[in-house]
């Protein structure tokens, strides 16, 4: 009631913040508390928000966006794709005239004009056009094959609209569209997950993570990375396995992809070090002209040569002194190398980089699939358990379906690594627990001759919350610490005995767990890298 909502303010230590928002009647006091409510829900992410809040959120349904509304939003937003400033028709044809050195060149080429030493001022603007004309050349091939790159990126995707599936150019996206995900296709644009059915996405092209992530679609509390937004899926990234279905939140540049692409787009682009000197050079060349012009005509008018005759003989001296063959030669050097770069598919898109290219004293590389191959591989193990082969067996055991039908890629490699072994033919296979993004844990129930046994596999601390304490359980937790240390991704094992099969996985089927042991993973280098980074030494 107004009595109490007026109570509450008078003794509410922040009341000085409501007073303007509180008009003493009714209206006011909905007025104030939709405010504070709406203030608090702005604050939230799309990954905080329940599904139909998320919807609400994008003025969306489960039926997708009708047609009209499709098309309002394609010209609010723009196409969905990557896309960098232009620039302008003009900038880029006086770009090739607007270095200090050429400027000069420039000039005396006028002052021949103006002396009509027409042979002079016909050689130097011959050289201008042809620095220009090669610079141009450049350009234009360049803008080609980038073009014929970003060709590539589109796709053809199931979008439902109005209810019913259909298929559109993924560049005809927008904020609101349902998207329909399956295995092997690339993320078209950044989005909320409203439905996933064993969802796993490469996400290696934001986080550099070589692991798929799991996904799925209940809300996430807290403020949340990209690398922790597990209800969440992003343009560029691939899905790994299983299917889904994704609202659309964001597209083209607005999307965490495109926001790398703008940092790289804003790139400096200040002048390099060779146009830096050659800059340096023309203004100390310019300083020199200068005076040794003036020195000259004061000489000529005090040996009596007449003034527009000594103001010729100046200009003369003042063009002769003009480098004028420097920038032709400077750049045919650099388009030279731009063209042995090509030939090694590597895109120059900038001749004058080349030079920037030779100064390099640091390179700074990512790590996963650039000096890895981005394949994981066992790396190591540990077990408390004295038999090896009784270990190999528990691993295999906790697999979800076997080596043809395996959604999780680490259950595959492991599969890979333990081929040899076999399941006893006496042991049935009950039940499958897919992987519990809460829990972190999968698990199977097996039936033995003498009752049931679940096994599980996930997260190593998970594994050892649930394992019963003892020595086993020091040393466990000293082996992971050490594979932690290398870098190594490292899964946990561990089984039980039990009297009947549970429902779920929860605290309760998993209290006092037996530990099997750990298993450690890492990305393989490629063979290359050794010899590349010595010739990145001896550059």
């Amino acid at each position: 009631t107004d009595s109490v909502c007026i109570l509450t303010l008078k003794h509410c230590k922040r009341a000085h913040i409501c007073k303007p928002l509180w008009p003493p009647n009714r209206n006011g006091t909905m007025e104030w508390f939709s405010t504070r409510i709406m203030a608090k829900t702005h604050q939230n992410q799309i990954y905080n928000l329940e599904l139909h809040d998320a919807y609400t959120e994008l003025h969306s349904q489960v039926e997708g966006l009708d047609d009209g509304e499709a098309k309002k939003r394609l010209q609010k937003y723009g196409p969905n794709k990557l896309s960098v400033e232009k620039t302008s028709l003009w900038r880029q044809i006086i770009e090739p005239f607007t270095s200090y050195f050429v400027i000069v060149i420039i000039v005396a080429a006028l002052i021949s004009v103006f002396e009509q030493q027409w042979f002079e001022a016909i050689i130097i603007s011959i050289i201008i056009l042809i620095n220009a004309v090669i610079y141009y050349f450049q350009q234009f091939s360049v803008s080609r094959v980038l073009k014929t790159l970003s060709e590539q990126d589109k796709q053809y995707v199931k979008v439902i609209r109005d209810g019913a599936e259909v298929k559109l150019a993924s560049e005809l996206i927008v904020p609101g569209d349902m998207v329909h995900l399956s295995e092997g296709m690339k993320v078209p644009a950044d989005g909320r997950i409203v439905d996933a059915n064993h969802l796993q996405c490469d996400e290696s092209v934001l986080t550099g993570e070589s692991l798929p992530v799991h996904k799925h679609a209940g809300a996430i509390s807290g403020k949340k990375a990209i690398y922790d937004q597990d209800n969440m899926m992003f343009k560029g990234t691939y899905i790994k396995g299983g299917t889904g279905l994704l609202l659309v939140t964001q597209t083209g540049n607005n999307t965490q992809l495109g926001s790398i692409n703008t940092l790289a787009s804003q790139a400096d682009k200040g002048k390099t070090p060779i146009e830096r000197k050659i800059d340096d050079l023309t203004k100390k060349l310019l300083i020199g002209i200068i005076i040794a012009s003036s020195i000259v005509f004061v000489v000529a008018l005090y040996r009596g040569i007449e003034l527009d005759e000594a103001i010729k003989f100046t200009l003369s001296l003042t063009v002769s002194a003009v480098p004028e063959g420097l920038p032709v030669a400077m750049t045919l050097v650099l388009l030279f190398s731009a063209r042995r770069m090509a030939k090694q598919k590597a895109l120059v898109k900038k001749i004058s980089a080349m030079e920037t290219l030779g100064a390099v004293t640091l390179i700074a590389t990512d790590k996963t699939g650039t000096i890895t191959q981005n394949k994981l591989a066992v790396s190591d193990t540990y077990t408390p358990l004295k038999d090896t082969s009784a270990f190999h067996e528990a691993v295999r055991a906790s697999l979800n379906g076997d080596e043809d039908s395996a959604e999780d890629p680490l259950d595959v490699i492991l599969h890979n690594s333990i081929a040899r072994i076999k399941i006893p033919k006496s042991w049935k296979l009950e039940k499958e627990f897919p992987f519990n993004q809460q829990l972190r844990l999968s698990g199977t129930v097996w039936k033995h001759s003498n009752g049931y046994v679940l096994h599980v596999k996930g997260a190593p601390e998970q594994i050892l919350y649930h394992v019963k304490k003892g020595k086993n359980h020091s040393d466990a937790e000293a082996a992971l610490k050490s594979f932690t240390g290398k870098g190594f991704r490292t899964i946990g094992f561990a089984h039980k005995s039990i009297k009947k099969v549970p429902e779920r996985l929860d605290h309760k089927a998993l209290a006092s767990l037996e530990l099997d042991g750990l298993v450690a993973f890492s990305d393989q280098l490629r063979k290359q890298v050794h010899t590349s980074i010595d010739e990145a030494h001896a550059a």
